[in-house]
């Protein structure tokens, strides 16, 4: 399946939703923190639904992605992977095909 820079980041995103909806957060943390939950997932709701480009996407996934970080929803690994996982492998470039010609000629 190929995704577009859209569609996979916003599947990012849905993973998010469900690891917020099904794990405990952090809960020594003040109040202030606390109701970070809510505005967070409004922010994914607002993503999923509304068309967004990809970088103001990219910068509201950091922003929750730290947020969630901090409450104890996930780790950077988890992120990290997640992203991986969702991520579509790069095309190479025609740079990269010809030092590769280039190479094998060699």
């Amino acid at each position: 399946m190929t995704y577009s820079d859209k569609e996979w980041r916003i599947e990012v995103v849905k993973e998010m939703k469900t690891m917020i909806l099904n794990r405990q957060p952090n809960d020594t943390l003040p109040i202030r923190y606390k109701r970070s939950t809510a505005h967070i997932l409004s922010m994914i709701n607002r993503i999923i639904m509304e068309d967004m480009d990809v970088d103001k996407i990219d910068r509201w996934t950091g922003y929750i992605q730290g947020v969630m970080c901090c409450r104890g929803f996930a780790t950077v690994d988890e992120f990290r992977e997640l992203v991986r996982t969702h991520r579509p492998k790069k095309q190479p470039t025609v740079y990269h095909k010809l030092k590769q010609w280039i190479s094998s000629k060699i």
